[in-house]
């Protein structure tokens, strides 16, 4: 196991035996880090960056991962990774008004999605997150519906697209945990999905993508306990489509005789 290597693919599919999974972020109040001397020093003030397991051993999600990438690019390259974003990928991928930054600019973010905590108390701009790749995308539902068709559209044959068929395929693969390459994984052949959930500090969303029938849905909450939303727009959409992937429990209620309750009547004594 001590000859195995971390790899850009392990990275990509969690796997690389590194810790950090929730990038917490930094009030725009508060100390703000320097980035990556800080964050791969083991110096972070939340969640440090590890390297804890084997590489290839575990399935581990790691939000760090990406953020080590995100150094890899910018001393390759010499450019702080917004750029290319900004240039090259987002308006490629059909996502104008996505930005990768560490903080939305205040005229982009209107006060009715403005991101809050429980009991709907306001964060007002949110947290810095100087993990940009981790947790610095500003995106919109539309946006990220552009982005799932143009991976189902290279899939299908699509030519000239930002990513070749081949590196689709190989996003689309399932390693460890069902997981590809930056995406979740479920179902198979012309049921397989691929999706990603994103949590940030007053922000809860979901991103759910047939990669071959040309379905995708697409829900965004600004709100820490926006999940329980979420699940049931889920529920309603799978239900009214037929997806199948988010199906409603439904719970028989069981009898039972008055003689065996009696059984387990509490005594205050």
């Amino acid at each position: 196991m001590e000859t195995e290597k971390v790899t850009l693919r392990r990275l990509l599919t969690h796997t690389a035996g590194n810790d950090c999974s929730w990038i917490s972020g930094y009030s725009t109040k508060r100390y703000f880090p320097i980035y990556w001397k800080q964050f791969l020093m083991v110096k972070a003030i939340h969640q440090p960056f590890r390297g804890r397991y084997f590489p290839g051993s575990i399935w581990r999600y790691s939000g760090g991962g990406f953020t080590v990438m995100e150094k890899l690019v910018e001393d390759i390259s010499g450019i702080p990774l917004e750029n290319p974003m900004a240039e090259n990928i987002l308006p490629q991928m059909g996502m104008p008004n996505s930005l990768l930054n560490n903080l939305c600019p205040e005229s982009r973010i209107p006060k009715q999605v403005q991101p809050a905590m429980v009991r709907a108390k306001l964060l007002g701009l949110g947290h810095n997150y100087p993990e940009q790749a981790a947790a610095g995308l500003w995106t919109t539902p539309s946006d990220l519906a552009n982005y799932c068709i143009n991976v189902q559209k290279i899939l299908s044959g699509k030519e000239n697209g930002i990513l070749s068929k081949e590196t689709i395929e190989k996003m689309l693969t399932k390693h460890k945990n069902d997981w590809g390459l930056g995406v979740s994984l479920q179902g198979d052949g012309d049921s397989l999905i691929f999706s990603h959930g994103g949590k940030n500090e007053g922000f809860t969303n979901n991103m759910i993508s047939f990669a071959k029938q040309g379905n995708a849905v697409i829900i965004m909450t600004n709100a820490d306990n926006g999940g329980a939303l979420i699940n049931e727009i889920l529920r309603s959409i799978s239900s009214y489509y037929g997806w199948g992937i988010s199906n409603q429990k439904v719970i028989e209620a069981i009898k039972i005789p008055v003689e065996q309750l009696n059984k387990l009547t509490g005594n205050i004594n």
